[in-house]
């Protein structure tokens, strides 16, 4: 079952820990030794069973930080637990410290309740860490929903199999479309050991992965493709999203966001896949956003030409929501839902 630990270290808080000294260490508590090669938990299997969060300093003296490891493998716990006795050594790059108490768990989910159907068809994801994809050795800062849903699909499977929910759509065609996002990029130099001419190497790979938040929104009608998204969030919530995963990269939470509809009412929950589906918009009816407090509302019957202009009223004044690119004909008044008189000049 996916599960998060905390570590506490007593030491200096303040000193410049290296990008891959944390990983070195973990691995050094969670991997096989190198004398059982192609073991479960062999250092360079298929999957990782770990992942790491980030190393954050505790308290106000700056004498401790707290290293986050999140285990996807109901082994591991043991191995943590042993390897993280208090007395117990450790070193971060050039920074010596010791464990303060055995590794305390924080969190843990069994894999049936990442699946759970919530009826979540929107979903606010913030990176708290750098998120990549990686592909032919190049790190892209870019999560599409493709990417990021199946490489968490192929992860789960990798993992526990049984209960790995089934994605059903095809590199491109993937119901899931970004709807906002906020954020910027940032580059981390990390130190890999690779295979070179001459045998391994070390080398400093550039990695370029985007912090900040983004929103996600399913234009499937049916339920199956917004409920197996919503489980691979879940998942990445423990597992991290994206590349680079064992060295603290692509860590989650989900934020709350407002849910778009899905369907007219007394209808089934599929909608018709045109542009008032793709914005979020039923086929009757209109939801809106007021702009100045994030509330939601049915409102009235849609007005306008394009399925792309909203509104509300608050306190008597008209407040707008353009949700696309183009507006309504001047000829149409939403507010009063009927059509002026265009003016004719004399």
């Amino acid at each position: 079952m996916p599960s998060r630990w905390e570590v506490t270290l007593t030491g200096p808080a303040d000193a410049g820990i290296p990008l891959a000294a944390p990983h070195a260490v973990v691995s050094g508590w969670l991997d096989d030794r190198a004398s059982t090669p192609g073991g479960a938990y062999s250092h360079g299997s298929q999957v990782k069973k770990w992942a790491l969060g980030p190393v954050q300093a505790i308290g106000g003296d700056h004498t401790a930080i707290a290293l986050q490891v999140r285990l996807l493998d109901d082994a591991l716990a043991d191995r943590l637990l042993a390897s993280t006795q208090s007395g117990a050594p450790v070193r971060l790059g050039a920074g010596q410290y010791l464990v303060r108490e055995p590794a305390r768990l924080v969190d843990q989910a069994d894999w049936a309740d990442l699946i759970a159907r919530s009826g979540t068809r929107a979903w606010q994801v913030r990176f708290l860490t750098p998120a990549c994809a990686r592909r032919r050795n190049r790190a892209a800062p870019l999560l599409t929903p493709d990417t990021l849903a199946l490489g968490l699909a192929e992860r789960w499977r990798l993992l526990h199999p049984a209960t790995a929910p089934e994605v059903q759509w095809r590199p491109g065609g993937c119901p899931i479309w970004v709807s906002d996002l906020d954020g910027h990029t940032e580059v981390q130099l990390l130190p890999r050991t690779v295979r070179g001419p001459g045998g391994r190497e070390r080398r400093e790979e550039v990695v370029s992965g985007f912090i900040g938040r983004v929103r996600y929104i399913c234009d499937d009608g049916a339920a199956t493709g917004a409920n197996a998204f919503g489980a691979l969030l879940a998942f990445a919530s423990y597992a991290g999203a994206g590349s680079h995963t064992a060295y603290g990269f692509g860590v989650t939470a989900l934020d709350p966001t407002w849910q778009p509809p899905t369907s007219r009412s007394g209808d089934s929950d599929k909608i018709p896949y045109n542009g008032k589906a793709r914005l979020g918009l039923p086929a009757a009816g209109v939801w809106c956003r007021d702009s100045s407090n994030g509330s939601i509302t049915r409102e009235f019957p849609y007005c306008g030409g394009v399925g792309e202009y909203v509104h509300r009223c608050v306190g008597g004044r008209r407040r707008d929501l353009v949700l696309g690119s183009r507006r309504p004909s001047p000829d149409v008044c939403p507010h009063k839902q009927r059509r002026r008189r265009p003016s004719r000049k004399s």
